[in-house]
Formats: structure tokens, C-alpha cells, sequence
């Protein structure tokens, strides 16, 4: 692990984002005192709960919400906000 001064990162940011990118991770410092870590991205981990909720929210927006008496379609509930804006003009800023 490097580590830089706040000056010295201000100065030469685009050389320490190449090595993030190359996977070294490199501390901050103001005044000798660590501040912040520059290191390289990494997806945030999805636990299974969150997976999960993730695809039944898919799964919902592929077959529709169930609204009244039936089911509509994403396309179908913005088509139909659409038709509101001119059938009903009173109802759009509610």
C-alpha cells in the first residue's frame, strides 16, 4: 500500500487512478495523518436475500403489477398515464 500526500495526490491524480485500476490501493494523507483510501472498484457483494428480492421485483415488471381487475403491462400503465394527461388534465400534477 503507497501512500501520498493530499498535495501530491492533487497533482498527480490521473497517474494514481491507473494504479488503482491496476489493483494497488493508495492512503491519503493530510498533513501526515491518513484521510482516505484510493483503491481499485469492486462490485458490492449481493447476499442471497437481496438477490432474491431483486428477482422477484424482475419477475413482477416482466408480467405486470395486478391493478383492479387485472393485470397491466409497464407499457400499458404508462400508455395509460398518458391518455390521463389529455382525457383529464385536472388529475396530472396530483
Amino acid at each position: 500500500m503507497r501512500t501520498v500526500s493530499a498535495r501530491e495526490a492533487n497533482h498527480a491524480f490521473s497517474s494514481l487512478l491507473a494504479e488503482a485500476a491496476a489493483g494497488q490501493e493508495i492512503v491519503i494523507t493530510r498533513r501526515g495523518t491518513p484521510v482516505a483510501v484510493l483503491s481499485p472498484w469492486k462490485p458490492p457483494a449481493v447476499d442471497p436475500e437481496k438477490q432474491k428480492a431483486i428477482e422477484e421485483i424482475l419477475e413482477l415488471m416482466r408480467v405486470g403489477a395486478p391493478i383492479g381487475a387485472r393485470h397491466f403491462t409497464r407499457d400499458e400503465m404508462h400508455e395509460r398515464d398518458s391518455l390521463l394527461r389529455f382525457e383529464r388534465p385536472d388529475l396530472c400534477d396530483r
